[in-house]
């Protein structure tokens, strides 16, 4: 295989990835330039006191060697008109294919910081400086952070962490994200408790030095683990909770994605890897794949309605879930996936129809961010330009679980049973007269109904609370019961349903609360501030 042939079959359906070393001959690239990538990124809040690390990542040194001297991060506080500079003398040679540094900060002050990272060097040994990154077209504008005063809204027994997220193990022709301690730093100071890391199938069975060859030895998987394994074993901070994001045949015998957490046994799905050119069948079928998950593995249908681009179809023979694949398997659906966009809409009705029609159907949720921490740098236009966006940043939604340990068998177990609500600021807990804590997912006799009270929190710094919304699934239609928060920047609130009437015939409650989000948060995203719940079903 050629790697031109390579290039042609799937370039541009992964061209959304900046990439500034990717060029087809005698095809001219604005972007293309004689340095290697060069990346600033960071976490978008701290937790109080929490030092704030900042990434540098340097990629592809090995054709482009480069010597830094020092980076400097210049960090101001708008509000309170405070500047703070921070120094680094670094003085090192780069020229390995992959690099990155840590660079923890304090910041005295809460609030919103803007922070502009520069790095000074030189490049064929002429002065070079770069500022946010080295890539043409970009704002070079300076990040920002949020530096909070008060810990994320949780309850007691709470775990909250991300189902779906990248490192650099997802790593190809035009992809490359964070190692993993930047993920776990980064982790870290979110207040994460466990984060599931879902790199590519196709990517973890390459050979550590050739992604477009399979090894047979597995030694890229085994070295994921061996590291996942090295850094829990530190006993400090989030626990990550190894797994990958298969490729498999959907029943059309496209390729869809499946989350398997915890999955120790490696299988190979390479079908949308774009290793051979036209080679593009699934390995295995959804029900195959299933039927070979480790014991402890809770499987996920990736983001089951996010539809693929027509070059990733045409190329990559990309579809989506049928709702076949999913009533056949009952696996859990991931409709969040960074943004409450059309594809998690559809994603919900979908849910939606499935409880109506008597399916136990659960959900997850998690962000995917690729290699991208605070602010996300795509391709605009091939070869010319580079957009910026905030979405799918690291931390933007976390899928809370229930469960008063946090190991591994713990947290997939309430997982696997929907012990667990979706939220990006917002906290939740139900509790009856007998029940301090009643989980999600669960079975709840009818006539304990009234005996219920909802508990919901925030900080100031998502937001307020503005609605509590209970769902009634009937038959064939769900009752919607709103109930509006009497008081304006309401940060808790409790209701007690001794005072809602439940339906005739119910089989299931669940629960959104909305708010309004807080400004720093509505600067990067225009979601509401919102939880929702796995059904409690009624019996």
């Amino acid at each position: 295989m050629t790697e031109l042939l390579w290039l042609l079959t799937i370039g541009f359906p992964l061209i959304g990835y900046a990439e500034i070393h990717f060029r087809i001959p005698l095809l001219p690239s604005r972007l293309f330039r004689r340095e290697p990538e060069i990346i600033f990124d960071m976490p978008v809040r701290t937790e109080p006191e929490g030092k704030l690390p900042i990434f540098l990542l340097i990629n592809d040194a090995h054709l482009f060697p480069i010597q830094i001297s020092s980076v400097t991060f210049t960090c101001y506080h708008s509000l309170l008109d405070v500047r703070e500079n921070f120094y680094f003398n670094v003085d090192a040679e780069i020229s390995s294919n992959y690099y990155e540094q840590i660079f923890p900060i304090l910041l005295t002050q809460s609030g919103k910081w803007e922070i502009s990272a520069e790095l000074i060097g030189k490049n064929r040994n002429k002065s070079f400086h770069a500022v946010s990154d080295n890539y043409r077209s970009t704002s070079k504008k300076p990040f920002t952070v949020w530096v909070s005063s008060e810990p994320f809204p949780k309850f007691l027994n709470q775990q909250h962490g991300d189902l779906h997220h990248h490192t650099r193990y997802t790593f190809d022709q035009v992809e490359f994200g964070g190692g993993i301690p930047l993920s776990k730093s980064a982790a870290n100071v979110l207040g994460y408790d466990f984060l599931c890391l879902t790199d590519h199938s196709y990517d973890l069975d390459d050979l550590p030095d050739n992604y477009l060859k399979q090894d047979p030895e597995l030694e890229k998987w085994k070295q994921f683990n061996k590291e996942v394994s090295e850094l829990n074993g530190q006993k400090d901070g989030t626990l990550l909770i190894p797994g990958f994001e298969l490729s498999t045949g959907n029943q059309s015998g496209e390729n869809v994605h499946l989350l398997l957490l915890g999955q120790t046994t490696f299988i190979h799905g390479s079908g949308d890897g774009g290793e051979i050119p036209f080679k593009t069948k699934p390995e295995t079928t959804l029900s195959e794949a299933l039927g070979r998950l480790d014991p402890q593995t809770t499987a996920f249908a990736a983001h089951p309605f996010e539809t693929p681009s027509t070059p990733e179809k045409l190329t990559l023979n990309r579809g989506i879930y049928t709702e076949h694949d999913l009533l056949t398997t009952q696996i859990p659906l991931q409709i969040l996936n960074g943004w409450l966009g059309e594809a998690f809409q559809k994603s919900r009705q979908i849910w939606i129809h499935f409880l109506l029609a008597g399916n136990r159907t659960l959900i997850g949720g998690g962000n995917d961010s690729h290699g991208n921490f605070n602010r996300v740098r795509q391709i605009k236009l091939p070869f010319f330009s580079i957009t910026e966006k905030d979405s799918h940043w690291f931390g933007k939604f976390r899928t809370v679980v229930q469960s008063q340990e946090k190991n591994e068998q713990s947290i997939l177990s309430a997982l696997k049973a929907g012990h667990s609500y979706l939220t990006n600021g917002i906290a939740l807990l139900l509790k009856t007269e007998k029940i301090p804590d009643l989980l999600f997912g669960s079975e709840l006799g009818a006539e304990r109904f009234k005996t219920i009270v909802l508990k919901t929190k925030t900080t100031g710094e998502f937001g307020s609370i503005e609605e509590v919304r209970i769902y009634f699934g009937t038959t064939g239609q769900e009752i919607e019961v709103r109930v509006k928060v009497p008081e304006a920047n309401c940060l808790d609130f409790e209701l007690d349903f001794s005072g809602i009437r439940l339906p005739e015939g119910s089989l299931y409650f669940r629960i959104e609360v909305e708010g309004k989000l807080g400004d720093f948060y509505y600067q990067r995203s225009q979601d509401p501030l919102i939880a929702f719940t796995n059904p409690v079903f009624l019996v």
